[in-house]
């Protein structure tokens, strides 16, 4: 009786610590995984706890990649759809850099926003 009790224990708290999660957060409020150290070199990561746009897609934290040769650049367009002014946190190569988008105003990320 007391194997099959054992068992029965140790299933329920297999099935129990499936399911949980543990979300590890930054003095800023962001999970660790997304601190941008994990970067490639032309990735920059996009964040904001006011939420914004890109193309047609609602965000708070997005990776993108942005890039410039001598023939072409790759930039990034941020809109803030929102009445108010919004603070966006850019990391890109281990730079943070933050910036303010105006209400119902757009910002344009590129590698000279780091330079």
């Amino acid at each position: 009786m007391n194997k099959k009790l054992l068992y029965l224990l140790v299933i329920v708290l297999l099935l129990a610590s499936c399911n949980a999660s543990i979300h590890i957060k930054d003095n800023e409020g962001w999970e660790i995984v997304q601190c941008g150290w994990a970067l490639d070199d032309n990735q920059v990561l996009i964040q904001s706890h006011d939420g914004y746009i890109i193309g047609d897609r609602i965000y708070n934290e997005h990776i993108d990649t942005i890039y410039k040769t001598e023939t072409e650049e790759r930039t990034i367009k941020i809109d803030n759809p929102t009445n108010r002014e919004i603070d966006v946190k850019l990391t890109h190569n281990s730079v943070t850099k933050w910036v303010k988008i105006n209400a119902n105003d757009s910002y344009l990320v590129g590698v000279a926003c780091f330079q």
